[in-house]
């Protein structure tokens, strides 16, 4: 299949920004005092780091969907969009009573566009910074657009806002662009801006070793020179988690939701998607201080307003898999 660089570009710009949202996973959480023994589940835990330890979260999510061209630009085209990112979270443990945390980020992004919806998502993997555009062996064709790029960097906080009440937790912070890619580039991959985001999680106990999760949150992100755009995203899930006896396994099922909302000049927001997730995960606890979890996500609902493209139904999967470890005293 043979399609012009201007129209993968083009349909780079439009899915991108969608694939972004997409792919990063909704945030989720699990319990404040029950430390190593819940899940922690991809893009966020808010399991709370004890004085002078230090918690390592390793993230893996990868996303992808199939999107057909419009019939006013390019009518049944079709495409493979797909993201890989990668989360590395270090917290400190900072108060002696283990209510307030500190910690850095840093993501790396892999995104691959390919002409050939029936290519493996795993070619994703294959993009380097030296093969942005993969043609056919003549060089007659372009077959896909690959990148990878270190994305964000940034500093967050974990707190235990009241006292009494442990179940609850509070964390936020900010990322800012990391990517050294040319700005079209970083605009394309949504990776040109500052953000700000914060998350409130709370878990109940609603039956022996039956947990229930609730987490409520924002992500906005800031205009720049490279894209002058302000977005708002809400976040929000709820989520069953099920301890199996024997310690070792913990089975969980989510939902999740997640909207975009970008500000428009002289006007106020406009929604431009929308999506709901359900998802199967597990957590396998190896010891008190390594555990390793997985999650599977479908879209039930995945609403993208654009003017080029739109994401065949049913095409769109995630997978995360999640390593925590514990180190110090």
């Amino acid at each position: 299949m043979k399609i012009s660089l201007k129209s993968l570009f083009l349909l780079v710009l439009a899915v991108a920004l969608s694939q972004q949202v997409q792919a990063q996973p909704a945030f989720y959480n699990t319990a404040q005092d029950t430390l190593q023994a819940f899940p922690v589940f991809s893009g966020l835990s808010p399991l709370m780091v004890q004085p002078r330890q230090v918690e390592i979260l390793f993230f893996n999510a990868l996303s992808t969907q199939k999107n057909q061209r419009l019939p006013e630009t390019s009518p049944g085209e079709l495409s493979r969009g797909t993201s890989l990112q990668h989360i590395l979270q270090i917290t400190y443990g900072v108060s002696e009573g283990g209510r307030f945390n500190l910690g850095f980020d840093l993501h790396y992004l892999h995104y691959r566009l390919d002409a050939n919806v029936d290519n493996s998502p795993f070619k994703v993997l294959k993009s380097t910074a030296s093969d942005t555009l993969v043609t056919d062996p003549n060089n007659d064709a372009i077959l896909a657009l690959s990148f990878h790029t270190l994305s964000k960097a940034g500093v967050r906080f974990r707190l235990v806002p009241v006292w009494n009440l442990p179940e609850l937790t509070l964390q936020g912070g900010v990322l800012f662009p990391a990517s050294y890619q040319a700005p079209s580039t970083r605009r394309a991959l949504d990776i040109a801006r500052s953000e700000f985001w914060v998350q409130g999680n709370f878990y109940q106990l609603i039956g022996e070793g039956l947990y229930g999760f609730a987490g409520l949150g924002a992500i906005v992100k800031l205009p720049s020179n490279a894209q002058k755009q302000t977005t708002l995203t809400p976040l929000a899930n709820v989520i069953v988690a099920k301890e199996i006896p024997g310690d070792l396994l913990i089975v969980f099922a989510q939902t999740a939701f997640n909207a975009s909302f970008n500000k428009q000049y002289k006007a106020g927001l406009s929604n431009t998607n929308y999506q709901l997730i359900l998802g199967l995960g597990a957590q396998v606890k190896f010891s008190e201080r390594f555990s390793l979890s997985a999650e599977f996500q479908k879209p039930v609902v995945n609403d993208y307003k654009s003017f080029t493209s739109t994401p065949v139904n049913g095409s769109q999967n995630n997978f995360s898999i999640n390593l925590r470890y514990i180190t110090g005293k």
